[in-house]
């Protein structure tokens, strides 16, 4: 994978996480569950603590397709 392509997707994943931490904080949390539940699809772990921004790993059998078309 290219720098430009990681680029590209951590910016993706840190924009979905964005939106999903703007989703909890108007217990909008069917949206954040399906958030969460698109990124753990594609093989992306989110790694929350609290009072700190959510963090993500990939995991094994990451697939970044997964998460084309996912609005």
């Amino acid at each position: 994978m290219s720098n430009d392509v990681k680029a590209v997707l951590a910016a993706r994943i840190d924009e979905l996480l964005e939106e999903r931490r703007a989703a909890r904080e108007r217990k909008d949390f069917a949206r954040a569950d399906a958030i969460r539940g698109a990124l753990d699809g594609a093989g992306i772990e989110v790694q929350d603590k609290e009072g700190a921004p959510s963090q993500w790993v990939l995991k094994p059998g990451f697939d970044a397709s997964k998460l084309e078309g996912f609005q």
